[in-house]
């Protein structure tokens, strides 16, 4: 019963969007984190594609998806979105053995360019963007979520994150006014060359945890439909090697995992049987939500989620919560109309 609970949360959490499965997680127990986890990751693809809402994890494959979307591609999108989370957590389960014994001494070996590591990525995609508007982006989201756990707010994440990545895109969809084609099915190849950076890149992600899924995906040398399957196998990847951070160091750079009290094998196969279902869910729940937006505009979905995120950041933070929310959202509206996004 648990485990469905878990399901339902991240069903809800990574479909609507303004809501995160690390909001949700303190609620959980034991093997419900873990699938709930799993669930999110996977039916947030379904909130990327569909309604152009990402979130840190997934915000690099944004363009490609809608793109995708707009040519009536929706269902293929979602699909390799899900191809490449379900077999990078797979493939790094059958490999869980070696990595536990591998990243601890690749970890001690990086440490000291830690530091320089992250600083040059973040130095990269700013050069490479609209150099002010994205210097400006970054350096403000830093300030306001230093000033956020500064505070000590009760739920720091929910207006910080909403805000950045769910508030600010919807403002932006609500002015832009796009309404949803026809979507239809078609026929998917899988690129052998996506699902391979996307895996191998996770890695860095343990080693770099300061860094997010996006700011890995984007450097990597896939674009178009191989970069979606390259940001599904990270997100995947991401979920395997925080659960193997869990397990050596009882810390991890997924928010939801560290509520489990610990890691042993019994969560890693939890994983592998949540993404093996949530796969067959997801594939089937695109398909459904494509055929039921067909030729809609969700303005006023939107505006009800807006609605909706800002009274649960009153509830948990009064009107401290809502400032933090809609100064994020500004950020994240600004980030859309001068820079990328992932800044």
């Amino acid at each position: 019963m648990n485990w469905l609970v878990g399901l339902v949360a991240g069903i809800i959490s990574g479909t609507f969007p303004g809501m995160h499965i690390n909001n949700i997680a303190m609620f959980l127990e034991g093997g419900a984190i873990v699938v709930g986890v799993v669930a999110f990751v996977f039916f947030e693809h379904i909130r990327l594609v569909f309604l152009n809402v990402p979130s840190e994890s997934d915000v690099v494959g944004v363009h490609s998806a809608h793109r995708m979307l707009l040519r009536g591609e929706g269902i293929k999108a979602v699909y390799l979105l899900s191809v490449g989370t379900v077999l990078s957590i797979l493939l790094l389960s059958s490999l869980f053995p070696l990595i536990i014994k591998i990243l601890p001494v690749v970890y001690t070996i990086a440490k000291p360019i830690i530091p320089l590591v992250i600083i040059s990525i973040s130095a990269y995609i700013i050069l490479t963007d609209n150099v002010i508007p994205a210097a400006l982006t970054y350096i403000s989201a830093g300030m306001l979520g230093l000033a956020t756990f500064l505070i000590h707010m009760n739920n720091p994440f929910l207006p910080l994150l909403t805000g950045l990545f769910g508030v600010g895109t919807m403002l932006h969809e609500i002015e832009s006014k796009v309404h949803i084609p026809t979507q239809r099915k078609l026929k998917v190849g899988i690129s052998k060359k996506g699902i391979f950076w996307g895996v191998a890149s996770s890695f860095m992600l343990a080693i770099f945890p300061s860094l997010s899924p996006s700011q890995i995906a984007y450097l990597l040398p896939v674009r178009g439909e191989s970069m979606l399957l390259a940001v599904g196998a990270v997100s995947g990847g991401d979920i395997v090697l925080s659960l193997a951070s869990m397990w050596l160091w009882n810390k991890s750079r997924n928010g939801a995992i560290t509520y489990l009290n610990n890691v042993s094998s019994r969560e890693l196969t939890i994983a592998v049987l949540s993404a093996i279902v949530c796969f067959a869910l997801v594939v089937w729940f695109g398909t459904k939500i494509a055929k039921l937006l067909s030729g809609k505009k969700l303005k006023w979905f939107y505006i009800v989620s807006i609605v909706l995120v800002s009274v649960l950041s009153f509830l948990y933070d009064g009107f401290v919560g809502v400032m933090v929310l809609y100064t994020a959202a500004l950020i994240g509206y600004l980030s859309h109309t001068k820079c990328r996004k992932i800044n």
